[in-house]
């Protein structure tokens, strides 16, 4: 019997990867890794048949766990042809003393399916060596989604031609639950637009590895990324090489999609700073910036309140599109520059959190900067921070705030050179109890910078050479920019995920385990349609294994 808890995660999980470190040892054959951790989890026996035919039932009502449902069938079966779990390895007979799995029956205890902070994400799962029926309880339906993929996870496939399905273990039993609510990604269209179907494999790939919000960062120096009935000159300059912006009816298609996998939709309207894809607004809407000549970077809170009021407008517009009850501001790499003081950027701050909590009735988020350079937020305050550069979210919770781990040299994906390594580790660290109640999560990203056409799209000097990217900066490069994302997203997001579900520090970062996970989910994102670097290839904005995309 092997059996998995916080303390014994080396040894619980790599009931099929060829590793050879004594802990996995005792680990029974012809299993599948499970990622994220598991917070519980027990295996006996060998390996058992899962009926060709099964089939999965629930009494819920939930349209939602009934696509899951056929989604997920339809990636279990294809594991006995594509190989959905990797890599295909001998098998362990199927013992003889038990009958094969026919049924996964699906329990959920609350109808509801609001996402938000406190959605419920737990489930069980488990069959015993006389069921024939695999039994699934979970609090919600996104916690049953979870247990699907957990589910998903455990299916293999023999290695002969023509083998069927197995499971991992004559009687199995899971208890799971995420230690942090905010387990988010972060992607960047206000410099690179990132095509809606490059955001339907993102958060494919996300719910493969119970990544929960999706931060879409809509505006940079680069566009305002978002249509506008309000303003529509945001967008009207977007042909050509700049073409590129996402329409109402492209939003409720990407929040249904989220929805769908549990997946929370955060939108950012980056300002003061980074506010160069804004400047349509200057002429005709009256809106000021710090800069009195080209390039227009960062915003000024005129007198007037003219720029507040229209800026106020943008927000309430894109809010409207989005359901969640977090709205993020941005507020990160402002400067005192040309008529900007320090205390005009942070009242232009503070005037905009004021409206997205008082008016939208939302809770404001903010980059570190808000906090520890203009002031703009402070204690007590609902306004979530995310640390990202030179400071930590020990640090905001310590001054009693709200916090997201962004840390960037830690989870910035942008840097292609950051080994996966530096992403396994304990977000919230020796934690008072009052700090862990404020520690809302982590945040792994994906800044767009290096595929501008030029360096931050002429925010910056001309003379400055052009970003690694830059070719696959336009709409005829759709295709090669997605793959070259998803390619330096995953898998090493695999492993930033798992610290945002359930770290453990057991677990060497630069051990044989934490390579299998990367191994693993590589091959299973790749069978899944979702591209991931492959083991041992380098990828960058450019190439993948040193073939060039373009």
């Amino acid at each position: 019997m092997m059996r998995h808890g916080r303390v014994a995660a080396a040894s619980a999980f790599f009931l099929m990867l060829a590793v050879t470190t004594q802990a996995l040892n005792d680990v029974a054959e012809g299993g599948a890794l499970v990622w994220p951790l598991p917070r519980e989890m027990n295996v006996s026996g060998g390996t058992r048949a899962l009926d060709a035919n099964f089939q999965i039932t629930t009494s819920s009502q939930s349209q939602i766990l009934a696509r899951a449902m056929k989604r997920y069938r339809a990636i279990i079966v294809g594991s006995a042809t594509s190989g959905t779990v990797p890599p295909p390895v001998p098998l362990a007979a199927a013992s003889a003393d038990t009958a094969p799995l026919r049924n996964v029956e699906v329990s959920v205890s609350s109808a509801s399916e609001e996402l938000s902070l406190s959605t419920c994400y737990n489930y069980t799962l488990q069959w015993t060596a006389t069921d024939d029926a695999v039994r699934i309880v979970s609090c919600s339906t996104f916690g049953a989604v979870y247990a699907l993929e957990t589910f998903s996870q455990l299916v293999s496939r023999g290695s002969s031609p023509g083998s069927g399905l197995f499971v991992s273990g004559s009687a199995v039993s899971v208890t799971d639950s995420p230690r942090f609510p905010h387990r988010g990604f972060m992607i960047d269209a206000g410099r690179r637009f990132v095509p809606v179907s490059a955001l339907f494999a993102l958060m494919d790939g996300m719910a493969a590895q119970k990544l929960n919000v999706l931060h879409l960062h809509f505006s940079d120096f680069c566009r305002f990324a978002l249509q506008s009935t309000t303003y529509p000159e945001l967008t009207a300059n977007l042909t050509g090489l700049q073409a590129g912006f996402y329409r109402p009816a492209d939003i409720r298609q990407v929040v249904a999609y989220a929805a769908d996998r549990g997946i929370r939709v955060i939108p950012e309207i980056d300002v003061p700073g980074h506010s160069l894809g804004l400047a349509p607004l200057r002429a005709k809407e009256g809106v000021q910036f710090c800069e009195q000549a080209e390039p227009f970077k960062q915003l000024y809170n005129d007198e007037g309140g003219r720029t507040v009021g229209v800026l106020e407008k943008v927000v309430a517009e894109t809010s409207a599109l989005f359901p969640d009850r977090v709205f993020h501001l941005g507020c990160d790499e402002t400067d005192v520059v040309g008529r900007c003081t320090l205390n005009n950027t942070a009242s232009l701050e503070v005037a905009l959190m004021r409206f997205v909590r008082e008016r939208l009735g939302k809770t404001p988020m903010v980059w570190e900067e808000a906090l520890f350079s203009t002031g703009a937020v402070r204690a007590p305050t609902d306004a979530v921070v995310a640390g990202w550069s030179q400071h930590t979210a020990a640090e905001i919770t310590a001054k009693g705030l709200p916090a997201v781990e962004s840390h960037g040299g830690w989870f910035y994906l942008n840097h292609v050179d950051l080994n996966y390594t530096k992403m396994w580790r304990d977000i919230a660290p020796s934690f008072t109890p009052a700090q862990r109640e404020l520690m809302r999560g982590g945040e792994v990203s994906l800044w767009t910078d290096n595929f501008c056409y030029e360096k931050q799209c002429g925010a910056s000097p001309p003379s400055n050479p052009k970003p690694p990217g830059h070719a696959l900066y336009g709409p005829d490069e759709d295709a090669a920019f997605t793959k070259s994302a998803l390619n330096i997203i995953f898998p090493r997001a695999c492993v930033a995920a798992g610290s945002f579900w359930n770290f453990d520090a057991d677990w060497d970062a630069k051990g044989d385990e934490l390579k299998a996970v990367v191994r693993a989910c590589s091959a299973r994102l790749a069978a899944r349609g979702i591209s991931a670097c492959p083991p041992g290839c380098v990828c960058n904005e450019t190439s993948a294994c040193g073939k060039p995309y373009i």
